[in-house]
């Protein structure tokens, strides 16, 4: 009956006709009733209709693909030059029409096949997984599965890179042992779900960390546009509301010179009203939630504009010390390379530069250069991977290196970059993972730290990215989330730079990282 005449049910799947028909004419194999079909040369006439022909001599590296179409529907003529202006043939029709072909005994010798498979190669992307149809589509195991059938089937395995598709497979093995449609697809949701836990509610061991809230703030919502889930925040205002709740400011006309700085405070706990004459006695806005309440805004789409950015960066000068370096806040503290980069970040960001003396805080960042290459937090402190990447981060935004310098073979004059590559490079263990310093264990964090600076750099092929992915998933926690060490229960701090890493690691599901401000791409560009 289906073969004769399908219910009209199947109306809307006519995209899929020949998918259809590979199910019944199977069937009829499968059921040893294919003498049913007395007139097999019309069926394999049918299935060829369905084949696209090139009307010019073919390109194959025109980024077409000359399969065959699902349907009738799907089929347009080309236009009056010939050219095909809508080439819909799909993986999945052609693995299907093969199928039918060689249960129906058709000759598949007499199929145009180098033109096939060589075009097939333009569906391969760059992580071994395929796309469909040449204008896009989800690229997932599926369709790598039908381009392995297709080149079986035809005994010709020119029509795809065998090698990169097997690891784009591998990559697809889930903590479960079971395979995912791509790499984490089963793990991310169990991700976004840990994540989502975390905005609503921290836990009780984050207590401690309350004076931070904005800064666990900015790794949950930053988290959540790693796993491109966004969407789930459907208050996007009241976010925005509330991280603008903690900016500082003056109830009096401010001098900024008077030493305060009018940035963000990191929690409630650090916020005091002023006195009775308006003085704010106890101003503790920092340089490190300034950071993570701009970006934070920038991620939720907040118009920075909106912010008086002169004032903030004019009093964030009052943070800068002689040699260059930076102070977190007014009152003093630790004065070391993560609040230089804290204050090139905000004033990249803000796209304003008033707010520190660039070639005070590039000197002091050359002095912070150790022996062996690597950068400490202060001049003559070992060099440590977090530090490192504060160095090059802040240089690169602040304009002082070019962006991708390795392989562009820029020369610079300010670091010793053959030095620093030789220490970056020896980061990595025997186990996948990347320490911070020598003769220190792997931890999930540096897999940002480093490889970003890498990626800055334009030397992110030094990162064996096989063995990190396995040591990454060695941290992955079954219920969502990455811990420091392998074993262990997860934080949100690791959780965060782990997903900035499958970033870097270009897994599937993860949007693209921008390694200078270790947000999205999309988020730094502000789209």
């Amino acid at each position: 009956m289906m073969y004769h005449l399908l219910p009209s049910p199947y109306e809307s799947q006519e995209i899929n006709h020949l998918t259809l028909a590979y199910f019944v004419i199977s069937s009829l194999d499968f059921l040893n009733s294919l003498h049913l079909l007395t007139h097999k040369e019309a069926v394999s006439d049918w299935v060829l209709s369905f084949h696209l022909h090139p009307t010019t001599i073919p390109d194959p590296n025109n980024g077409q693909f000359y399969g065959f179409h699902g349907s009738r529907t799907s089929m347009f003529p080309p236009d009056q030059t010939g050219a095909l202006l809508h080439n819909n043939s799909h993986l999945a029709s052609t693995y299907s029409a093969l199928a039918i072909l060689k249960i129906v005994g058709y000759d598949l010798s007499n199929i145009d096949s180098e033109l096939m498979l060589s075009s097939m190669r333009n569906l391969q992307q760059s992580d071994g997984s395929f796309i469909p149809i040449h204008t896009g589509g989800e690229k997932d195991l599926r369709f790598v599965y039908c381009a392995a059938a297709i080149c079986f089937m035809l005994n010709n395995w020119s029509g795809m890179d065998k090698e990169k598709a097997k690891d784009y497979i591998l990559h697809c093995q889930s903590y479960d042992g079971g395979f995912g449609l791509v790499p984490g697809a089963e793990s991310q949701d169990l991700h976004v779900t840990f994540i989502e836990m975390m905005y609503h509610l921290l836990p009780s061991p984050y207590e401690s960390q309350e004076i931070n809230h904005l800064t666990l703030a900015y790794f949950v919502i930053s988290s959540l546009d790693f796993l491109n889930s966004l969407h789930l925040l459907t208050h996007k205002e009241a976010v925005s509301d509330w991280v603008l709740s903690f900016h500082l400011h003056p109830t009096t006309i401010p001098d900024p010179n008077n030493g305060q700085f009018y940035g963000f405070h990191g929690s409630r706990t650090s916020m005091f009203p002023p006195d009775q004459t308006g003085a704010l006695l106890h101003n503790n806005s920092h340089l490190a939630s300034t950071y993570s309440a701009l970006a934070i805004l920038k991620i939720v789409g907040y118009d920075l504009s909106n912010i008086d950015s002169e004032l903030m960066l004019s009093s964030m000068r009052n943070l800068q010390q002689s040699d260059g370096s930076f102070i977190p806040i007014h009152t003093g503290g630790e004065k070391d390379l993560r609040f230089v980069y804290c204050a090139a970040a905000i004033c990249f960001m803000l796209n304003n530069w008033s707010g520190m003396d660039k070639e005070k805080a590039k000197d002091y960042i050359l002095h912070c250069q150790s022996y062996d290459g690597g950068f400490g937090l202060v001049p003559g402190a070992e060099s440590q991977g977090g530090a490192t990447y504060c160095a090059i981060a802040s240089l690169r935004l602040m304009g002082f290196i070019e962006d991708n310098l390795l392989s562009t073979c820029a020369s610079s004059s300010l670091i010793d970059v053959p030095l620093l590559l030789d220490w970056i490079v020896q980061r990595q263990g025997t186990d996948g993972g990347i320490q911070g310093r020598p003769n220190k264990s792997s931890d999930t964090c540096y897999a940002f730290w480093i490889g970003a600076v890498l990626k800055i750099l334009g030397g992110y092929d030094f990162v064996d990215s096989k063995a990190l992915h396995g040591f990454l998933l060695a941290c992955q926690y079954k219920y969502g989330g990455f811990s420091k060490f392998p074993g262990e229960f997860p934080d949100l701090y690791h959780t965060y730079y782990a997903f900035t890493a499958s970033s870097m690691l270009e897994e599937s599901g993860f949007n693209s990282l921008c390694p200078e401000l270790g947000i999205t791409q999309v988020a730094a560009k502000g789209l």
